[in-house]
């Protein structure tokens, strides 16, 4: 506790240090307990020359309340204790390591001051001539300061609190406003990793949905082309059934006009030499035509034939002759047969 003077001897040593709410004056202030133990600095408490402090320390950034530019990193056009707006510029100071306080004449805080002391007599102590020195500073981790190297900006000492004060409380709620969001955006993030997450499962799964669909279409490609395959033999070897199937039927169609020929030749109703022509002609009738008629005649063929009986020896009565038979005789047998029992030549 000796200011600006670290060579120098101290007069006692700072026991501890507390943030109040309301300290002198009803101002909110850091709290400190001293405890001197230098016989002419108690004395000098004792009947009042020491009476006010300041403290010494170092920051890290130093901001305009205006502008809240980081002196630290350059200047900006604000000079504290001059007016912008209705507001006083003042250096907030943060990031502060305390080093020391001392008694001074001229304070820079007006209310950084001795607020009480008591001997160690008084406290049933200690019986010398030491004491606790209480003193309380009206500052809130930030605090004004004099530059000495500065000379574009005003040197004088320290501002009111209030308007600090109303600075750091809108800055506070400026960084409540910010912690709040950066929590909002914090679980939007964790939703959307969530929801990310749960898609790419997803995805994973349609992908081997996918696969196992491809697969599965590849098998079916091959049976495909199997069941074409055999489709395309099956038709060949239908189309070549078909063929062998009209040739038996054209032949089986021949094999009949045949035997109807050759049994009508028997009969004596077709003569040999026509047989082709027949044949031919015979063709053109269906085949369960030609059938009834091979049955026609198989059963003629079975049945005794009944010859007419002739009353005129010149005459041929032609009445009996089955009429079932006379359209299908041939017109030269006809002729034969008439000059045969007609006695014509």
């Amino acid at each position: 506790m000796h200011h600006n003077s670290y060579n120098g001897e101290p007069i006692g040593r700072i026991t501890s240090a507390r943030w109040v709410e309301t300290g002198r004056f009803g101002k909110s202030a850091v709290e400190t307990t001293a405890e001197i133990t230098d016989p002419d600095a108690i004395q000098k408490i004792k009947d009042g020359r020491y009476n006010t402090i300041s403290v010494g320390g170092s920051a890290e950034n130093i901001y305009c309340s205006i502008c809240h530019n980081n002196y630290a990193e350059k200047y900006c056009e604000h000079i504290r204790g001059r007016m912008y707006d209705g507001k006083v510029c003042e250096w907030v100071i943060s990031d502060i390591t305390w080093e020391e306080w001392s008694f001074v004449n001229l304070p820079s805080d007006e209310y950084a001051g001795v607020t009480n002391y008591s001997t160690k007599e008084n406290l049933n102590l200690f019986t010398n001539q030491e004491s606790h020195i209480f003193a309380a500073e009206s500052i809130k981790g930030t605090f004004f300061f004099e530059s000495a190297n500065d000379n574009n900006h005003d040197n004088k000492g320290g501002k009111p609190m209030d308007e600090l004060k109303k600075n750091l409380k809108e800055m506070q709620e400026k960084l409540n406003s910010a912690l709040e969001e950066l929590k909002e955006s914090k679980a939007s993030v964790e939703t959307l990793t969530a929801e990310a997450n749960s898609l790419t499962e997803q995805l994973e799964e349609k992908t081997n949905e996918i696969e196992t669909l491809k697969e599965t279409k590849v098998q079916l490609e091959t049976t495909i082309e199997e069941l074409t395959q055999e489709v395309t033999s099956l038709k060949s070897e239908k189309e070549e059934l078909a063929t062998k199937y009209e040739e038996l039927v054209a032949e089986n169609h021949k094999q009949v006009a045949e035997q109807v020929v050759d049994k009508k030749i028997s009969l004596g109703r077709i003569l040999e030499e026509k047989r082709d022509e027949a044949i031919t002609s015979h063709l053109e009738r269906s085949l369960d035509s030609l059938k009834d008629n091979l049955r026609d005649l198989a059963e003629e063929k079975n049945t005794s034939a009944i010859l007419p009986r002739i009353k005129d020896p010149g005459a041929l009565e032609l009445d009996n002759i089955n009429e079932h038979h006379e359209d299908e005789l041939n017109p030269n047998l006809k002729d034969i047969l008439f000059k045969a029992f007609s006695g014509k030549r």
